[in-house]
């Protein structure tokens, strides 16, 4: 009967901001100064999706097993890269 809200102890409060201001993760704002001090989200109705893009990048090199590599006597043997989706090879000494 007297319960008002429920909070999760651990959620952080940018995290929680977010959720109780409806400000979603991928979405472009508009931001409006606010008269007391801060900033507002203005325009919900036009919110804009972000277009993410993925950056991927692996570095395959020689090294003793079970050891990490060292720059002194290890080599790099292959580099790749992949972005959204597409894979690249730059370098492979096979």
């Amino acid at each position: 009967d007297s319960l008002v809200d429920m909070r999760e102890h651990d959620v952080p409060y940018l995290v929680r901001a977010s959720i109780d201001l409806g400000l979603r993760a991928g979405c472009w704002y508009t931001m409006t100064p606010a008269p007391t001090g801060g900033v507002l989200p203005t325009d919900r109705d036009n919110l804009r999706k972000g277009n993410p893009k993925v950056l991927a990048f692996d570095i395959e090199c020689t090294k003793a097993p079970l050891k990490f590599p060292d720059a002194e006597v290890d080599s790099i043997f292959m580099i790749s890269y992949m972005v959204d989706g597409q894979g690249y090879l730059v370098l492979s000494r096979h």
